[in-house]
């Protein structure tokens, strides 16, 4: 995975806005409210064409118009997520980890568990 465009601030923001509502089988909130270094409204966008902005969390006061709800919900930053370079990021990231897993005993025990 390219470190240089996963801060730990991006990382956090992934984990919070998505992981949870995945590993469970919801759709993330469409803004969600990050608290840890002040208040944040966080929206994010999927898309091909979000390629050099990828990840990073950028300021922009707005709303949301189009979510399953009949009214707008206000947002003071987002970030956009390209899915080409997040696939190809994933993938990178998994061939590294099954090789590491592959040349240490360690940590195949520790998957293993």
């Amino acid at each position: 995975m390219n470190e240089s465009v996963y801060s730990e601030d991006a990382i956090s923001v992934l984990r919070d806005a998505f992981r949870n509502k995945i590993a469970h089988m919801a759709h993330p909130n469409y803004v969600f409210v990050e608290r840890g270094r002040g208040v944040r409204r966080n929206t994010w966008r999927i898309g091909q064409d979000t390629m050099s902005e990828h990840f990073q969390i950028l300021e922009d006061r707005n709303l949301v118009t189009t979510q399953p709800r009949p009214w707008e919900v206000s947002f003071t930053h987002r970030f956009p997520i390209s899915i080409r370079v997040f696939r190809d990021d994933l993938v990178k990231s998994m061939k590294k980890y099954i090789s590491e897993l592959e040349g240490s005993s360690e940590k195949q025990e520790n998957f293993a568990q």
